[in-house]
C-alpha cells in the first residue's frame, strides 16, 4: 500500500493481493480521518464481496474475478460502521455487477481518492424506519 496527502486529499494506492478494508482502515488511522468520503476508486478486485439490500437483510453475493472496478465510491464515518461504500465491477464478458461494499482484494491494483471532513462528522445510528445504520451529521 501506498498513499500520500495534500490538504485534505488523500490519494491510495493499494497493491497487488492487498484487502482493500484493511488498507482503508490502516490510511483512516495513519491520516486521522474521522468523518470523509470515498471521492472515487479505479482498479480490479478479486473475491468482490457485494450485497444488494431487499429491505430487510443483504443478500450478498461473492464475485471471485477479478473484475474491472467501474464506480467505487461512499461516506466514511467516525463510528462503525465506518464505511457505507458501493461499487460496480465488469467481468472479460463486460457484464457488469454492482452493489454494496463488502471486502475484496485489489488484483492488481487499486487506486483510492479520499477527502477528510474538517467540520463535518458523519456517525451512524440505527433508523427506526430502515432498520439500518444510517447517517447523522453533527
Amino acid at each position: 500500500m501506498q498513499s500520500k496527502s495534500e490538504g485534505n486529499k488523500i490519494f491510495l494506492k493499494i497493491e497487488y493481493g492487498e484487502d482493500i478494508r484493511d488498507c482503508l482502515n490502516s490510511v483512516l488511522e495513519k491520516y486521522h480521518v474521522s468523518s470523509g468520503e470515498i471521492e472515487w476508486g479505479l482498479g480490479a478486485a478479486k473475491n468482490l464481496e457485494i450485497g444488494y439490500y431487499t429491505g430487510a437483510e443483504y443478500i450478498r453475493k461473492t464475485y471471485e474475478g477479478p473484475l474491472e472496478m467501474v464506480v467505487f465510491h461512499g461516506s466514511i464515518a467516525s463510528v462503525e460502521p465506518r464505511f457505507h461504500i458501493h461499487c460496480s465491477g465488469a467481468g472479460p464478458d463486460h457484464i457488469m455487477v454492482g452493489g454494496h461494499f463488502f471486502s475484496g482484494t485489489a488484483e492488481p491494483l487499486m487506486e483510492i481518492s479520499i477527502t477528510k471532513f474538517d467540520q463535518i462528522n458523519i456517525v451512524r445510528e440505527k433508523s427506526q424506519k430502515s432498520g439500518l445504520m444510517e447517517a447523522t451529521l453533527l
